[in-house]
């Protein structure tokens, strides 16, 4: 079982990992910005007898949450624009 406890962490974040990859292929897609905040507080959960990691990864969470500006968005908009003007030409 012990072996099991030491690939639960890396197994979890590979997960998380995946998935925010298989985001990122979507076109619009409003939850991507809450994934690495839940790994976080999904791994504290983790580590709740270590109340320093606990604080670390919650304050990475927030951070997380935060930070995200979604990638790509200028270009996006740069896009749409342009996708607009080419319907107006039409």
């Amino acid at each position: 079982m012990n072996g099991f406890n030491q690939l639960l962490a890396p197994v979890v974040v590979f997960l998380f990992a995946l998935f925010f990859y298989y985001t990122g292929t979507l076109g619009k897609c409003w939850y991507r910005r809450y994934v690495f905040p839940a790994l976080f507080a999904l791994l504290a959960l983790l580590y709740a007898e270590n109340k320093l990691a606990v604080l670390l990864l919650l304050a990475a969470a927030l951070l997380a949450f935060f930070g995200f500006k979604g990638l790509g968005r200028q270009k996006m908009e740069v896009e749409t624009q342009e996708e607009k003007k080419e319907g107006e030409e039409k």
